[in-house]
């Protein structure tokens, strides 16, 4: 019950009379004693602190294995000594022990595995257990062990794991481990050793040496080329220098080179590439520089991922590398390489999944029908300068996810071919100039897209030129992910915001005493009330107040939202609706609509005028009385001009004399 027993996954007649060997997970030994020899608790929700005093009952006991459970608790400083002297395997990984390891695990002698990772254990490895005579399996990874590694531990004369995987260990690598002559798996990826590694390793049978993110530095070792059963190397992530070793390619069986993210220089060596048994080749992350080898690259029979990203690797791309034949990764990004794209449909590789040649200067992209496998799952080819229209023939990646070509120099329309790609998710065609082949307005956008997108009805901003926004263009699919300019439909579906006016991408800023509605395909930009654009209605720059014809109204758009060609009200025209229109007739600052028969009256009236001016000033020119009442009516009409709020009838009566001054 100290154990959570009630809630186990497996605990079939435990707690119960039966006989012990009878348990489920229980092991007993074959003499017929029923001495249990075997304890199998993983992955069995388990949950209590560590059972010293359960374990220490079976006298007998040679393994316990209580792997992915919640074990809590320390270990006792004693357990050596309470725990069954016949314990061969301790197994508690996957759990949550604190504390340290006690030095008395030592006093353990028949030890030959102890597994205690991914717990929260502390402090330094005890000296005690390089003196276990028979031990050959120490995985004590990801917990939060530090110091250095202690000495004794080269006197472990059965060690074959050595497994510390993300701790805090530091100091130098022991040289004398290369005297652990069994030694065939060793793991310190995620330490903070120092120095170099030791040249002493030359006569281990290590199959197995991770060695990542250990802060390692100086050259790579030569001596490493003498561990010829060696099938993984993993030393990246440290701060290596120099050039990739030539003798690395004596390494036959070598499956896995890891050597990315440190300070190498120079090239692949062409010795690496008869490795016919490797199948990671990773080096990116460096500082390589040179142009590839063309030839050799398909005795790489067994290559599944070549990671050369992240370098300054020039030149054209080889072909060779479309006659790997398992490839199943090609990763070149963020190097230097120019010219063409290999042209996949030439790759052999039936295996093949992804492919990433971004940023770099590639500049076309050829693409023959596929003679081999289409199993391509992802090609990248952003960020290059690619020129021309892409091909058709793309519609054959029948099981492609992810299509990314933005940033490049495409052009011409989306193939219709990318609709067969029923199971793409993600197609990224932004920053390119790829335009659709049918000319578009907002009337018939959605036709001039391939048939698997569409206009999304849901109204989107630009993030770089905030005065317009698009309808977004869609996957039908909702699946997928688009990325497409709005350029592909020469902006004919965007509006300009508010505060804005124009149509398409062109759409500036609304002036001031200007007002611009937004969010419609054409947006103009309309006057206030009593304002006239400047210079001209087709070119403002501005605008103007309009003059009052009567008690602060003015004859210029006279409610907003006049637009267009109907700046002026009824019966004015011209800049700033100064003149009157035709069949209008000005009175005083006013245009009247003429009565009918105007043209009578008015030559009628003209005659009259003009005979009473020449009777004034030819006929009877000492008429001065009558003089001096034409120059008071016209004194008194000029008042008018002032805009001062005189009564209405006052300035009805002055209007209606302004004859005076000809102003009919």
């Amino acid at each position: 019950e100290a154990l959570n027993g009630a809630y186990w996954f497996r605990k079939e007649y435990w707690n119960t009379m039966e006989d012990v060997c009878q348990w489920e997970g229980v092991t007993c030994d074959t003499q017929g004693q029923n001495i249990v020899v075997s304890i199998d608790l993983s992955n069995n929700n388990v949950t209590g602190k560590f059972p010293t005093d359960a374990l220490s009952m079976f006298g007998g006991l040679e393994s316990i294995n209580a792997d992915y459970n919640m074990v809590y608790g320390t270990l006792p400083s004693d357990v050596g000594n309470r725990l069954p002297q016949t314990l061969k395997e301790l197994s508690f990984g996957a759990n949550s022990i604190t504390g340290v390891l006690p030095d008395s695990l030592g006093q353990l002698m028949n030890l030959e595995r102890i597994s205690m990772w991914k717990n929260e254990l502390q402090g330094t490895l005890p000296p005690s257990l390089g003196l276990l005579s028979n031990i050959a399996v120490l995985e004590l990874g990801e917990n939060q062990l530090s110091g250095p590694l202690p000495e004794e531990l080269c006197e472990a004369p059965k060690l074959t794991t050595l497994w510390l995987l993300n701790n805090q260990l530091e100091g130098d690598l022991l040289a004398c481990l290369g005297n652990a002559t069994q030694l065939n798996t060793l793991v310190l990826s995620g330490n903070n050793f120092q120095g170099s590694i030791p040249d002493t390793f030359t006569t281990l049978p290590l199959q197995f040496f991770h060695a990542s993110s250990c802060n390692f530095s100086g050259p790579l070792p030569e001596s490493l080329a003498s561990l010829t059963a060696l099938v993984e190397l993993h030393l990246d992530g440290n701060a290596f220098t120099g050039v990739i070793p030539k003798s690395y390619g004596q390494l036959t069986k070598l499956e896995h080179l890891y050597l990315d993210n440190n300070h190498l220089e120079g090239c692949i060596p062409t010795d690496l590439l008869a490795l016919s048994g490797l199948q990671i080749l990773s080096v990116s992350g460096n500082e390589l520089d040179c142009v590839l080898p063309t030839e050799g690259w398909t005795s790489l029979l067994s290559l599944r991922l070549l990671d050369l990203s992240f370098n300054h690797l020039h030149g054209p791309l080889p072909k060779s590398l479309g006659e790997i034949p398992n490839l199943a990764h090609l990763w070149m990004s963020h190097n230097e390489f120019t010219g063409n794209v290999p042209d996949l449909g030439a790759f052999v590789s039936d295996y093949l999944l992804s492919i990433d040649l971004s940023h770099n200067y590639f500049e076309t992209w050829p693409l023959s029908p596929m003679i081999y496998g289409t199993s391509v799952r992802g090609i990248d080819l952003s960020y290059n300068h690619i020129e021309g229209s892409i091909s058709p023939l793309v519609n054959q990646f029948d099981h492609l996810q992810r299509l990314i070509l933005r940033s490049n120099l495409f052009r011409g329309p989306i193939p219709e071919g990318v609709c067969d790609l029923q199971q793409l998710k993600e197609l990224a065609l932004s920053n390119t100039t790829l335009r659709s082949a049918t000319p578009c307005d907002h009337h018939n956008a959605s036709l001039c897209l391939p048939r698997c997108l569409e206009l999304d009805q849901t109204f989107g901003m630009d993030g770089y030129t905030p005065s317009y926004g698009c309808p977004g263009i869609v996957g039908k699919r909702a699946t997928l992910q688009l990325e497409v300019d709005d350029s592909y439909l020469s902006w004919a579906h965007c509006e300009c915001l508010s505060g804005y006016y124009g149509s398409k991408a062109a759409c500036a800023a609304c002036l001031s005493n200007g007002f611009c509605p937004g969010y419609v395909l054409q947006t103009t930009l309309v006057a206030h009330a009593g304002f006239y654009p400047s210079p001209s209605q087709q070119n403002p720059e501005g605008f103007v107040k309009c003059n009052d014809i009567l008690r602060g109204r003015t004859a210029c758009n006279p409610e907003q939202g006049v637009k267009d060609d109907d700046l002026c009200a009824v019966g004015y025209e011209d800049r700033l609706c100064s003149k009157c229109s035709r069949d209008y007739f000005r009175w005083g600052f006013r245009c009247l609509s003429c009565p009918p028969g105007a043209v009578v009256v008015f030559l009628l009236c003209l005659l009259m005028i003009c005979g009473i001016y020449v009777y004034l000033f030819f006929v009877r020119p000492t008429s001065a009385a009558l003089l001096i009442l034409i120059v008071y009516v016209q004194l008194i009409h000029l008042l008018t001009i002032t805009r001062a709020p005189f009564p209405s009838p006052f300035l009805d009566f002055v209007n209606a004399l302004s004859w005076v001054n000809f102003n009919i």
